[in-house]
């Protein structure tokens, strides 16, 4: 990992949570992101594999899931 002034550079970052029926997720543009869940109550489980610069549209993983 490289670290610059307390912020990371590159990571990896793990994930664990029980299989689920409904669980959805989705990488991209955070509005796009917001958009579709609030539109469709769901994700739509695919990534985003456009590269650009994080400053320019912000990048995120996102999953929804009904509580057990």
């Amino acid at each position: 990992m490289v670290e610059t002034e307390d912020i990371a550079e590159d990571s990896t970052v793990y994930y664990g949570m029980a299989q689920q029926s409904g669980l959805t997720w989705q990488t991209g543009f955070v509005d796009d992101l917001t958009n579709q869940f609030a539109a469709n109550g769901a994700l739509a489980d695919t990534k985003d594999t456009q590269f650009r610069q994080i400053t320019k549209l912000a990048v995120v993983f996102s999953f929804s899931g009904s509580p057990s």
